[in-house]
C-alpha cells in the first residue's frame, strides 16, 4: 500500500453530538502550532468549512466502536510480529477476523518478546464512517480513534515522562472516556455512554448545565441530575479501578482531564473518587487557552499524530477500505496552478460582469418600488420627467442606461425634497380585541374540544408606551401587554412561556419577554408586532 504523503498541516475531525469538532494543526520547522479550532453544525457543514484543502484530514471512530486488548507476542522483530499479529490476536477478537481492521501498537520489548495494544473494529463500522462524512464532501486520508488521539494530545502537554502511566479522563458530549497511556501510547481504555448530553437532558432545558456547581452540596436538589452525578462517579470508578488492575496495580504519573464538560463548575469532583494523584488540566499551550485545549483535546490529538515526517500510530484506512489518492499532494502541481489561476481570472471576469448586471438591476427593482411606494405610476412620472427634457427618450425601464435612470433618480429627489413630511397616525398593531381572541383560541390557554379554559386569567393590561407624532416623526409604536394568570399545572404556565418566545403573529420576536411567578399565580410581559410602515415624504 502507499504511504500518505507528508504534509506540513493536518486537521483532526472529531463528531460530538450533532457537532462536527475540528482542529488545524500546522508545523513550522517540526513545532506544531494549532492555527484553528471550530465546532460546525451538521447540518451545515460543506467541504469548503475545512480549513486547509492541502492537510491530511483525520477522522476519529467513537471509542465504542473500537476493541482494544493488550497482546503479548513472544518474538522481537517487527516483521515476525507483523507475520503472525492477525493469528494471535485472532482469539481476543469477538467477531471474524476478516471482517475487522486490525492495528497494534508497540508498548515495550523485552529480550523475548513484545508487548502490544492491539485495536480491532469492523469494516462495515469504518465503511460507515466513511460515508457519513463523504455525505458532507469530505473524505478522511485517516481514520483513527479517540483513545489513541487522547493519548497523543496529553502526551504532547507532558514534560519529561516520569516513565509512570498518565490517566486520562474524558468529559464528552456523547461517552466519557477513562484512557490509560504512556509515553503517547494507549495502553488501555473503557468507554462511559454517560456524556455531557446526557447531564443536559437530566437537568432540564430551564436551567443551564454551566451554572451547576458540582462541587456543591446542593445537587440533591436536582435528583435526576444527582442519580446522573452518582451513576457517573461509580462507572468512573470501575474503569480507573479495572485499568490499573490491568497494569499490574501500577501508580498513576498524573491524571489529566479533559472534554466538553471539563470546564463545568467542580465537575472534578466526579472523577476525583479513589485518586490518590491530583486532578489537572492542561495548561496553556500552541498558543490556546486552557479550555480550548479541554474541548479540543481529540480532534488537536488525531492532528498531531498525524503530522509531517511520522506515520500515524493507527490508520483503519487499509486493505479495500484505503484512502483512494494516497499522492495527490504531488501531482501535477504547477499545472493546477496555472490552470486555477486561469480559471480564477476567468471566473472574476464572468462573475465581476454578471455581478455589476445584477447590482444594476436590482438599482432598478428599487426604483420601481420606488414609484410605487409615493403612489406615482411610471408612465405618469415619466411625462413628468420628458416635460422638464423634452430631448430624452421613455425606453422600458429594462432597456434603461445608468445615464436615462441617474437623470430620473435626481428629478425624484428633487420632487420628494420639496414634497411636506408626514408621519402615520394609524398604528398597524393588534388590537385589543386581536389579543383578548388570539388567547381565547390558543390551546395552552382553553381546551380546543371543550373550550374550558387552562389558564385562569386574573388581569389583562393592553398600554401604548410609544407612539410617533409631530416632534417624534420617526417614532414607532410600541404596544405592551402584561398578563397575570393563575395556573394548577406548572408545566402548562412553562409551556405557554415558550409559546409566548416561539415565532409568533402576536408576539414581537425583538421585544424582551418578561416572567415571574409566585406560588400558582404567575405575570408576564410583551410586546406586539409592529406592521406600521415607514414614515415617507408625500409628493
Amino acid at each position: 500500500m502507499l504511504e500518505i504523503l507528508t504534509s506540513t498541516s493536518a486537521v483532526g475531525l472529531f463528531f460530538s453530538g450533532n457537532n462536527l469538532k475540528i482542529a488545524n494543526i500546522s508545523s513550522d520547522k517540526g513545532i506544531p502550532k494549532i492555527t484553528e479550532v471550530k465546532t460546525l453544525d451538521l447540518a451545515n457543514v460543506k467541504r469548503l468549512d475545512i480549513p486547509n484543502d492541502q492537510a491530511i484530514l483525520v477522522s476519529s471512530l467513537s471509542a465504542r466502536d473500537v476493541l482494544v486488548r493488550s497482546l503479548q507476542i513472544k518474538l522481537t522483530k517487527k516483521k515476525d510480529v507483523d507475520a503472525v499479529l492477525t493469528f494471535q490476536a485472532e482469539p481476543l477478537v469477538p467477531f471474524p477476523i476478516e471482517e475487522s481492521i486490525l492495528e497494534s501498537i508497540e508498548i515495550s520489548q523485552t529480550k523475548s518478546s513484545t508487548n502490544l495494544t492491539i485495536l480491532a473494529v469492523k469494516k462495515e463500522l469504518i465503511q460507515s464512517h466513511i460515508e457519513a462524512l463523504q455525505k458532507l464532501d469530505i473524505d478522511p486520508e485517516v481514520v483513527s480513534t479517540s483513545p489513541v488521539a487522547l493519548a497523543t494530545f496529553a502526551n504532547a502537554l507532558s514534560s519529561p515522562s516520569s516513565g509512570l502511566p498518565t490517566l486520562i479522563l474524558h468529559f464528552g458530549m456523547d461517552e466519557t472516556l477513562c484512557i490509560l497511556a504512556e509515553k503517547g501510547k494507549l495502553l488501555a481504555e473503557h468507554a462511559i455512554p454517560l456524556g455531557l448530553s446526557v447531564a443536559v437532558e437530566a437537568l432540564g432545558s430551564d436551567k443551564s448545565i454551566s451554572d451547576v456547581d458540582f462541587s456543591s452540596g446542593n445537587l440533591e436538589k436536582m435528583p435526576t441530575l444527582h442519580q446522573f452525578v452518582i451513576r457517573l462517579k461509580q462507572e468512573v470508578s470501575r474503569a480507573i479501578f479495572a485499568l490499573v488492575k490491568q497494569h499490574k496495580g501500577e501508580n498513576i504519573a498524573k491524571v489529566l482531564l479533559t472534554g466538553h464538560g471539563a470546564s463545568l463548575n467542580g465537575i472534578e469532583t466526579i472523577f476525583s473518587d479513589g485518586l490518590h494523584v491530583e486532578i489537572s488540566r492542561p495548561e496553556p499551550q500552541f498558543g490556546q487557552t486552557s479550555e480550548i485545549l479541554q474541548e479540543y483535546a481529540i480532534p488537536i490529538g488525531l492532528a498531531l499524530d498525524s503530522m509531517a515526517g511520522e506515520d500515524p500510530a493507527i490508520n483503519f484506512r487499509k486493505a479495500e477500505l484505503a484512502y483512494g489518492d494516497p499522492w495527490k499532494r504531488i501531482k501535477f502541481p504547477l499545472l493546477c496552478y496555472f490552470g486555477a489561476s486561469i480559471v480564477i481570472a476567468f471566473v472574476l471576469y464572468f462573475m465581476g460582469n454578471a455581478w455589476i448586471e445584477s447590482r444594476f438591476d436590482h438599482v432598478k427593482e428599487n426604483y420601481s418600488r420606488l414609484l410605487k411606494a409615493i403612489e406615482k405610476p411610471y408612465s405618469s412620472f415619466e411625462n413628468d420627467f420628458l416635460e422638464k427634457n423634452p430631448y430624452e427618450t421613455s425606453p422600458p425601464l429594462r432597456d434603461m442606461t445608468t445615464g436615462q435612470l441617474m437623470g430620473r433618480l435626481d428629478l425624484l429627489q428633487n420632487m420628494i425634497l420639496k414634497s411636506p413630511n408626514t408621519f402615520q397616525l394609524l398604528p398597524d398593531t393588534p388590537r385589543v380585541s386581536d389579543v383578548l381572541a388570539w388567547l381565547a383560541k390558543h390551546p395552552l390557554v382553553a381546551d380546543e374540544s371543550t373550550g374550558k379554559p387552562l389558564l385562569n386569567i386574573k388581569n389583562f393590561q393592553y398600554v401604548m408606551v410609544k407612539r410617533p407624532d409631530a416632534k417624534k416623526k420617526n417614532e414607532k409604536y410600541r404596544v405592551k401587554v402584561e398578563i397575570e394568570f393563575s395556573s394548577d399545572i406548572p408545566k402548562l404556565a412553562r409551556e405557554f412561556h415558550d409559546a409566548l418566545i416561539a415565532p409568533n403573529d402576536i408576539v414581537d420576536p425583538k421585544g424582551e419577554v418578561k416572567w415571574t411567578s409566585s406560588g400558582d399565580i404567575y405575570r408576564t410581559s410583551f410586546y406586539l408586532r409592529n406592521r406600521t410602515p415607514k414614515r415617507r415624504k408625500s409628493l
